[in-house]
């Protein structure tokens, strides 16, 4: 998936994309959902294709954890010094 947050200590928010075929149409949709993550390093960024498996539930929320990191964002600076993400 790809991670959409990472506004909380130790997790990740990961949208997650399940590829569904219409019974009628026969045509090719995706459903999404959103997955809270553990990341206990902080490694995910917005906008990193990343893997998660499934582990022992941490919290509430999260029986997730982060795998590996795919394909990291592309990140640049404007001319304000601001970051930002592609």
């Amino acid at each position: 998936g790809i991670v959409v947050g990472t506004a909380m200590q130790g997790t990740c928010k990961v949208r997650v994309a399940f590829p569904r075929l219409h019974p009628v149409v026969e045509k090719r949709y995706f459903k999404h959902k959103n997955i809270m993550a553990h990341d206990p390093l902080e490694a995910g960024t917005v906008g990193d294709w990343v893997q998660i498996e499934q582990c022992k539930q941490v919290s509430k929320r999260k029986s997730f954890r982060l795998k590996e990191i795919l394909h990291p964002a592309q990140t640049f600076r404007d001319e304000t010094g601001k970051l930002h993400t592609q």
